[in-house]
């Protein structure tokens, strides 16, 4: 069975929380936008909602959620027009979400969970008493201040995207101080930042990627053999690892 309809165009929609400073709109029947979630997450292509859709897990997923005696609404809803987009059921984005990554998970589950301890008036989000309308302006000023901040350094960064796109045609890698000279950052630096990302990890004197970004092909490790003959790992980035790297510090920035 098909759990996806299709409609010309879309619906109402609504803000529904916050996940990342990116909003997450939500429409008449109580569904998500993952094009929100993807855009929250960094719009990784990898992580588009098609390829997520694609999936025969997420039918599997979608073809239950309508059995649910609970569930009055189609669990996957796709809108063409200017404010379009594919709408979800609350139990899909959870589960999108945990296809980006645990972090993000946990990311989403938060933004759940700030958006429940608020109230609802005609569909609207109603914030708490305690955060008056000064303080939301405020806070949306500084959103919009920092999406500014981080749309000139996208077009400042072409380069790098460039370059990262030119190491991944030659399978080249670059070593760790090289690829923080690419974003201002100084190699130690630059590895405390992905320790602290769970992207790489302390092993003895060596430092290490996590073995699933190495099985996604953004970081190698390379062997050096030091004067007294022991022998030391150290993290080679791939031109997928630059854009890795990008992305989490955008993150950071947005988190900030």
């Amino acid at each position: 069975m098909n759990q996806i309809t299709t409609h010309a165009t879309a619906a109402s929609r609504t803000v529904a929380m916050m996940i990342l400073a990116t909003p997450i709109r939500k429409d008449m029947e109580g569904r998500y936008c993952l094009n929100d979630l993807h855009k929250a997450a960094g719009e990784d292509r990898r992580h588009q909602p098609a390829n997520y859709l694609r999936l025969e897990t997420t039918a599997a997923l979608s073809t239950e959620i309508s059995k649910s005696s609970d569930v009055r609404i189609k669990p996957i809803e796709m809108s063409k027009g200017r404010y379009g987009g594919t709408y979800v059921h609350e139990d899909i984005v959870m589960d999108y979400a945990a296809w980006i990554s645990p972090a993000f998970k946990l990311e989403v589950y938060r933004g759940f969970k700030a958006s429940r301890q608020t109230t609802s008036v005609g569909g609207q989000m109603v914030v708490p008493s305690e955060v008056n309308y000064v303080q939301m302006f405020r806070m949306a000023l500084q959103v919009a201040e920092r999406n500014e901040v981080l749309e000139k350094q996208i077009e400042a960064e072409r380069p790098l995207v460039a370059y990262a796109d030119a190491t991944m045609a030659d399978e080249r890698t670059i070593c760790i101080r090289e690829a923080g000279k690419q974003f201002g950052f100084s190699d130690q630096r630059l590895m405390k930042f992905l320790i602290e990302k769970k992207v790489l990890f302390r092993q003895g004197k060596s430092v290490m990627p996590y073995q699933r970004y190495i099985d996604d092909g953004q970081f190698t490790t390379k062997s050096h053999v030091i004067a007294n003959g022991n022998v030391h790992r150290w993290p080679h980035v791939t031109g997928k690892g630059l854009l890795l790297i990008d992305r989490l510090r955008r993150q950071a920035l947005l988190a900030a």
